[in-house]
């Protein structure tokens, strides 16, 4: 099965006057976007020409000074063997832009809202907030050190095992999880307490 979803037609655009790395976007049916200058997560650069929104939405800067969309028809994550790129899923289940140096899309979107994946020389890893692969807008992701993402990981499953996870906004989640990025205890430990805490519920 196939996901498709009706392309945005731009009729005009200018770039912001206090920033030049934002552009504000009209559509054809007199709606209003506003689309930011996508980073590459590796070295912290512009990628040249390609804009990307809050929710996940892509635009291309083309030679000829039009602002088009690029619409990806994503099929549904499978596992590949090696590195699969086509606009729509990598080898490692995440989502990638082809044309762009196959980068991971949801890495992109990571390092243009929330800033470099590099802090005090840690390399840190992009965290889904909700675990979907499709689900990369600004809002779902945030920058983690591999130590802090074992725990995260390890109260999201605790959740998803109390059958809480999907009734959860991005915002719960992170109010959940954050408290046990400096907890003492074991990744374990922390599993156990809050599953037995949300089947209490």
């Amino acid at each position: 099965m196939i996901y498709k979803k009706q392309k945005i037609i731009i009729v005009e655009f200018a770039r912001d006057s206090s920033n030049p790395n934002i552009i504000h976007a009209y559509t054809a049916n007199g709606g209003r976007i506003t689309v930011y200058q996508a980073i590459d997560y590796r070295t912290d650069l512009p990628i040249p020409n390609l804009y990307v929104t809050r929710y996940k939405q892509w635009f291309h800067l083309t030679r000829r000074g039009k602002l088009t969309e690029v619409v990806h028809d994503f099929s549904p994550a499978r596992r590949t063997h090696g590195r699969k790129c086509h606009d729509g899923v990598r080898g490692n289940q995440y989502p990638c832009m082809r044309n762009f140096g196959s980068l991971e899309c949801h890495k992109i979107v990571c390092a243009t809202f929330h800033g470099s994946r590099y802090l005090n020389g840690i390399k840190r890893e992009c965290h889904h907030i909700i675990p979907d692969v499709y689900n990369y807008s600004a809002d779902n992701l945030i920058w983690l050190t591999p130590a802090e993402h074992r725990r995260y990981d390890a109260v999201q499953r605790s959740l998803r095992m109390a059958g809480r996870l999907d009734k959860m906004t991005p915002a719960e989640i992170l109010e959940v999880t954050q408290q046990y990025v400096i907890d003492p205890r074991s990744t374990d430990e922390i599993m156990q307490s809050e599953m037995s805490h949300h089947m209490e519920i």
